[in-house]
């Protein structure tokens, strides 16, 4: 089994982890701005926390209810930069598949917290619609967020330059599991590449790696699920992926 959880064989794992791995560090790169911003917040509220706290205690009768929220808002804001740094050095670090009980909304939230600031600086619009009846799936949860993160910049490359730029995210039940839809406002899929989208090296941007949407079939085959590409109804592209539900929610 390769590092993203492909069964492969001989050399051919050994390139395909390698390949994964290094389109996990590719996008780190690209979010690399989000995860700073996101990380600086943090610290930036603990630091405004404690000169708040050191005002209070100057005076004679500190209010201690006020030093206890502020304690409390110190240690959300600490456990929440060790999150976002725990998400990083889950996506920088090789690893086999890890399949657990999981609500598709998970990886899906914890990803797009990761390209917030990224789409933000692109001046893409990300409108997302969680499903709330998703069956439970057998997942690993930092390589879906790989999936999505890859989805998401995929669209976001897709809408660049273009008066609307708006990448809707949505999860929602589907026969026999769960489904991921990514869709742009972007011009929409070649026709000729229709079958090739997924293909490793294969890009429609001059400088694309071509690993992006070859590593989200990878993941999501290794997941037994199925991943393919559509036009939209009135413009733009949509990603669909599914994947397969917990054999005991469907009996």
């Amino acid at each position: 089994m390769g590092a993203d959880g492909c069964w492969v064989a001989g050399d051919d794992a050994l390139r395909q982890g390698d390949e994964a791995h290094a389109a996990r560090l590719s996008t780190l790169g690209v979010l690399s701005a989000s995860i700073a911003h996101e990380i600086s917040q943090r610290l930036g509220a603990i630091l405004a926390n404690v000169d708040a706290a050191e005002l209070i205690l100057s005076h004679e009768q500190p209010d201690l209810d006020q030093l206890l929220q502020i304690v409390r808002d110190i240690r959300a804001d600490d456990l929440g930069a060790g999150d976002v740094i725990a998400r990083m050095r889950g996506l920088f670090r090789r690893r086999p598949l890890a399949l657990a009980p999981l609500d598709l909304n998970d990886p899906v939230d914890d990803a797009l917290r990761l390209v917030a600031r990224e789409a933000g600086r692109r001046g893409v619009a990300i409108i997302t619609v969680p499903g709330s009846d998703l069956p439970r799936i057998a997942g690993d949860n930092v390589q879906l967020q790989q999936v999505v993160i890859n989805m998401v910049v995929n669209a976001m490359d897709a809408v660049s330059g273009c008066a609307r730029a708006e990448v809707r995210v949505q999860t929602l039940r589907a026969r026999g599991g769960a489904e991921l839809r990514v869709t742009d406002s972007g011009p929409g899929i070649p026709a000729s590449c229709a079958d090739q989208l997924f293909d490793a090296f294969f890009s429609t941007k001059p400088n694309g790696t071509g690993l992006g949407l070859a590593i989200v079939r990878g993941i999501v085959e290794a997941h037994r699920g199925r991943v393919w590409a559509e036009q939209g109804r009135i413009s733009g592209a949509v990603l669909r992926v599914w994947l397969p539900a917990l054999q005991a929610e469907w009996g």
